[in-house]
């Protein structure tokens, strides 16, 4: 019996430091690109509009905005999803870094289980065939930094977004294509 009490107070300080400990940087879950078959600005344009997330984003339901002002860092939407399992669940949805002139947006989420930060770029490139494409640079990582974190959730996390962000891309690409 006292050796079960030791295991269970190792286990529960090894867990209280895991949770405690935290790494320099929020870690990356995911990095995706497509190459889609219209104008950097016309792709940037319809990415930076967080409302349409809705339309090529698995499980985002909507994006409503907070207010009517302009596009920029600052803007928040009501984010409402439809997670396997879990069900609906709404956070908000705020833009952080916001370059128009480099095609480049950052925009934070505040679900408390991943704490994502998405950035996005788009750049100009050209295709097998020398025509002109925009390549669509998507990053997903969680502000969530302790190592318990990173052990155990992040790495469910990196399982499946992979093919989620696929989609999502796959679906982006059709909407100009």
């Amino acid at each position: 019996m006292a050796a079960l009490k030791v295991a269970i107070v190792i286990a529960v300080v090894t867990i209280a430091m895991l949770t405690q400990l935290e790494l320099d940087e929020d870690p990356l879950v995911v990095e995706r690109a497509v190459s889609i078959p219209s104008s950097k600005d016309k792709v940037f344009s319809y990415l930076a509009d967080i409302e349409n997330m809705a339309n090529w984003f698995p499980d985002v339901v909507s994006e409503q905005p907070f207010d009517n002002s302009k596009i920029g860092v600052g803007k928040r939407y009501y984010e409402q999803i439809q997670l396997p399992i879990i069900g609906e669940k709404k956070a908000v949805l705020e833009i952080t870094k916001y370059a128009p002139q480099k095609h480049a947006i950052v925009f934070e989420s505040d679900h408390d289980w991943v704490l994502p930060r998405y950035e996005v770029k788009c750049i100009d490139h050209e295709n097998e065939n020398g025509k002109l494409r925009t390549k669509v640079i998507w990053k997903m990582y969680t502000r969530r930094r302790s190592y318990l974190y990173y052990g155990t959730v992040l790495q469910l996390l990196r399982l499946v977004m992979p093919d989620r962000t696929a989609g999502a891309l796959f679906q982006l690409f059709y909407r100009f294509a």
